[in-house]
């Protein structure tokens, strides 16, 4: 029920070819370690691995953990990574991207956040920013607030992963059981 690292993802069912050339097109090349990430890794509202609590009383699944991100004094929240439909939609929306200023797309935002300032975590796409990790807030009160490097590839940011369990439910873990073909936990009564 904890988890961590590479652990939290979930890794594609099978080896599927992705196009990327649609995203490619409306941006520049993906960077090479990023690239590698969407070839394994599901992307989408269910990339990350959460446990759900069938609540009864009110007939709905409630989520168990959360996930973080961690880094020196830093505590960001991480909601899920974004599907290339999602990516592409944003992008031609001109939502999802900050640009140099020649016009080229500096950064590209791939994970939403639960943090309360907004934005998200964005891929550096060229140069030196190349498959860097940014946090980057929509309400930050200097330039350094809103900008935040936070790892230098996706596989160093998902290593700085874990799951904290949500404070909103007391249940004790060895009260939780799961029926034979259930996704979810249920409370011993």
């Amino acid at each position: 029920m904890i988890y961590k690292g590479l652990n939290a993802i979930r890794t594609k069912a099978h080896q599927k070819e992705i196009n990327l050339g649609v995203l490619e097109e409306k941006i520049i090349m993906i960077p090479k370690i990023f690239k590698l990430f969407l070839e394994h890794f599901e992307l989408g509202k269910d990339s990350l691995i959460i446990d759900y609590l069938f609540d009864s009383k009110r007939d709905i699944q409630l989520p168990l953990n959360g996930y973080f991100f961690k880094k020196g004094n830093g505590f960001y929240g991480v909601e899920y990574f974004l599907g290339l439909s999602e990516i592409l939609e944003l992008l031609e929306n001109d939502d999802s991207a900050i640009f140099n200023a020649d016009g080229t797309a500096s950064l590209m935002r791939i994970a939403e956040t639960t943090d309360s300032g907004g934005g998200g975590f964005y891929l550096g796409l060229n140069g030196e920013n190349a498959d860097k990790i940014y946090k980057v807030s929509w309400d930050g009160n200097s330039e350094e607030d809103d900008k935040k490097l936070l790892a230098h590839n996706i596989l160093e940011f998902i290593s700085g992963f874990f799951s904290q369990r949500n404070t909103f439910n007391k249940v004790a873990f060895d009260n939780l059981y799961k029926n034979w073909g259930e996704d979810f936990w249920r409370v011993k009564e």
